[in-house]
């Protein structure tokens, strides 16, 4: 033969039983090592509720009957079955030392010992009725499944990961009430689309948690059965000695925190002298995970942030390749097609299960047939097997006479007397009534009579849910990502009672408080309209000004902001011609929008008196007027023009004689959206008339707590989390001292202007 079709064959031959036998996972979920450990764990009775076995003892079992290799890859692949931080559901339960998250390896086999979880036994139930394909071992001494029955769908919610010759399979974990819910709405639909897909399974959700920000693309994702998803640690952000510490209490999937973060930055910090981290603590231990990064003072967390996302572990990509095998041959399926094929492999089972189950009750019936027969006749019997000279011919007798079968002779031969009492006599007609019905349940199993299998495993899935089903771990988002080619768009940046930044499009539904959401926990102090690529600037009550560069804001996400100020404005951008500035006492300051051009570190906006606070600011043009709203009810209307330019670090003039409550600057023909017990109206600027500087105002509706200059589109926020959106026409426009339409209940409402 020649040599180079020699080598083509075996390694075509080499290449298909590494295919095949080695890194492909198969309808179960299993690899051929995982499915021969769950089965002789199954077999000889290490299971989750007797005792644990050493782990030495299981492995030299699977050695000596299964797996023709070293023991270490046999426990390597036992032990991965029970650890939590890579199964998303453990098959097995370990004691002892079975490895960490930070990659510390286990004890040795013989210190440590095991059992099958409640999971793993459900993999293996059932299987000894000859369920599933089996083929002989490596001795050819016994026979070991292809397949396990795998009732748990392990397919569906465990990770595999595998290499083989010129292909790879990544499944990746789900959770399992989800994959349950998605099981029974396919099974109850006569068309499931990926669309319906998301209506249950939300995304992976991995051992370790974490959140997935490409959220939209997962539908493409799961639609092709491949594709890469994005993971970021989960993390927040403390303020120690005025100093941001990032603290990332959850990472992505198969990240070695140790190698792949701590390390990494330790190195990058001590070597490449990264100067905006100054340093990391590792607290991974019994009370949970904690890696601590430590930031200099005045750093930049989202730029930190960033540079962590690019340069470590912090961030990760996982590819999905949905390869299994199906009937032995490799396939690339969808996430629906694994649950198509999951499904059918299921009703074979079902179908073996119900076929054994019924070939065994057939056959205690026809024995119990035999002896409901016999005791009907008793005397003659006990005459006819009294009269034999031995059982061979005892049987013979009796097949003679009653046209016996052999294995109901041998039954009536191995009676006791008791069975002759008039109670033994009834149970035996009442086993015949439970038979007959067993057996005729499983014959509709068999038939799928009225959908009976459809029905068998949807209350099995519910079962399992029920039993097995816990909270999502990990999230799913979309951040994007801000590019110098992408077009900006308009956001909305909301400031929230810690200071964070929460930065959405302003056109999407948002609902700050819906369960599961990355927002749950935040209260929005105010916030203000702007563009993804602009500058903004944050006023605190101190009335420092906090620059903010939303180009380095994560869009759909809390984005930490460390300062020690009580914020209480924005200036969206730097436009018009002045920056003018509101102060509790009604000190109102205008400065040329120069002054603020070049601010690169927090500032001061303006200078304030003693036991006052800032509770404005704004940009606005020579032409425009600042309205001020008094605590005692009254409005004033300034032009920008009559009050007298300073400098940045001046006090400024009288505005209004009362305690300032809210402040705007508008054009003549703005609409003033205002709010007055729980009422709210337009009114044009113009019907405002203008007032001295330093009075105490003209009359408005009583009890007005709100004023602001709007433009088409414009939002309110009551409670801190309920965000409605409105137009120029959501309100009628009436006069200055006029009510308005209802509008809440809630006694505080806040602006996105």
């Amino acid at each position: 033969m020649d040599i180079n079709t020699l080598a083509k064959q075996d390694f075509m031959d080499y290449s298909m039983e590494v295919i095949k036998n080695r890194a492909i996972p198969g309808i179960d979920g299993n690899k051929p090592i995982h499915r021969r450990i769950l089965y002789i764990m199954k077999d000889v009775g290490n299971v989750s509720n007797k005792p644990t076995r050493k782990c030495a003892k299981i492995t030299g079992e699977i050695m000596g009957r299964a797996h023709p290799h070293g023991s270490s890859s046999i426990y390597d692949a036992l032990v991965r079955l029970s650890q939590p931080w890579k199964m998303r559901y453990p098959l097995v339960e370990m004691q002892g030392n079975n490895g960490n998250i930070q990659g510390d390896k286990p004890a040795a086999e013989r210190y440590t010992e095991c059992r099958l979880s409640p999971i793993g036994e459900l993999m293996c139930k059932d299987i000894d009725k000859q369920c599933v394909p089996m083929e002989l071992n490596y001795s050819d001494e016994e026979e070991l499944p292809l397949l396990l029955t795998s009732e748990f769908p392990n397919l569906l919610c465990n990770p595999s990961l595998g290499i083989a010759v010129s292909m790879s399979s990544t499944t990746l974990p789900h959770n399992v009430g989800e994959v349950c819910d998605a099981l029974v709405a396919y099974l109850r639909a006569k068309d499931f689309t990926v669309d319906d897909l998301f209506k249950y399974i939300k995304g992976p959700d991995f051992p370790t948690g974490a959140t997935v920000i490409n959220g939209n693309e997962l539908k493409t994702i799961y639609a092709n059965g491949k594709g890469s998803i994005k993971v970021r640690s989960k993390y927040h952000v403390e303020t120690v000695s005025g100093k941001a510490n990032i603290i990332i209490e959850e990472i992505p999937y198969l990240v070695n925190p140790m190698e792949k973060i701590y390390d990494k930055i330790k190195k990058m910090v001590i070597e490449d002298e990264y100067n905006e981290i100054e340093n990391i603590q590792n607290n991974i231990g019994n009370h949970g995970f904690e890696i601590r990064i430590i930031c200099a003072k005045g750093a930049n967390v989202n730029r930190v942030i960033k540079w962590l996302s690019e340069k470590t572990g912090f961030q990760s990509s996982i590819s999905m390749n949905n390869t299994v095998l199906v009937n032995g041959q490799p396939r690339k399926m969808t996430y629906i097609e694994m649950m198509d094929e999951y499904i059918k492999f299921r009703h074979q089972v079902m179908i073996k299960v119900a076929e054994f189950d019924k070939a065994k009750a057939e056959a205690r019936l026809h024995i119990v047939d035999g002896l409901i027969k016999a005791i009907a006749d008793i005397d003659n019997v006990i005459k006819i097997i009294k009269g034999c000279g031995s059982r061979d011919e005892a049987r013979q007798a009796l097949i003679a006479r009653y046209e016996f079968s052999l294995e109901q002779t041998n039954a009536i031969l191995d009676m006791r007397l008791s069975k002759l009492t008039h109670l033994e006599i009834n149970d035996l007609q009442t086993e015949r009534g439970e038979l007959a019905a067993k057996i005729d349940q499983q014959k509709k199993i068999i038939a799928n009579v009225d959908n009976c299998r459809t029905a068998l495993l949807i209350n099995q899935f519910i079962a399992i849910k029920t039993k097995f089903g816990d909270k999502r771990r990990t999230v799913i988002n979309n951040l994007e990502e801000n590019n110098e080619d992408v077009a900006p768009k308009e956001v909305i940046n909301m400031v929230t009672t810690n200071n964070n930044i929460i930065v959405v499009e302003p056109f999407d539904k948002l609902q700050l408080n819906k369960k599961g959401s990355p927002f749950a926990r935040e209260i929005i102090k105010f916030g203000y309209k702007t563009r993804s690529n602009a500058i903004s600037y944050l006023v605190g009550r101190d009335a420092r000004i906090f620059k903010v560069d939303n180009t380095l804001m994560d869009i759909g996400a809390v984005n930490p902001f460390i300062i020690d100020s009580d914020l209480v404005c924005a200036i969206p951008e730097l436009s018009g011609d002045f920056v003018v500035t509101v102060t509790k006492n009604g000190i109102v300051k205008k400065s040329l929008i120069s002054e603020y051009a070049k601010i690169s570190r927090p500032t001061q906006i303006c200078k304030l008196r003693e036991n006052d606070e800032l509770i404005w600011a704004g940009c606005g043009k020579a032409n425009d007027w600042l309205l001020l709203l008094g605590k005692g009810g009254k409005l004033i209307k300034l032009k920008l023009a009559a009050i007298n330019a300073s400098s940045r670090a001046t006090i400024g003039s009288k505005g209004i004689d009362d305690e300032v409550i809210g402040a705007t600057i508008a054009s003549d023909e703005q609409l003033i959206f205002s709010v007055a017990v729980g009422k709210a109206k337009f009114t044009l600027c113009s019907d405002y008339t203008e007032n001295a500087r330093g009075g105490t105002g003209q009359t408005i509706t009583e009890n007005t707590s709100l004023i602001a200059a709007i433009t088409d589109t414009f939002y309110t926020i009551e409670k801190g989390v309920k965000i409605s959106r409105h137009t120029n026409k959501s309100f009628a426009v009436k006069g200055k001292t006029a009510l308005g339409a209802k509008f809440t209940d809630e006694q505080i409402v806040k602006m996105i202007t």
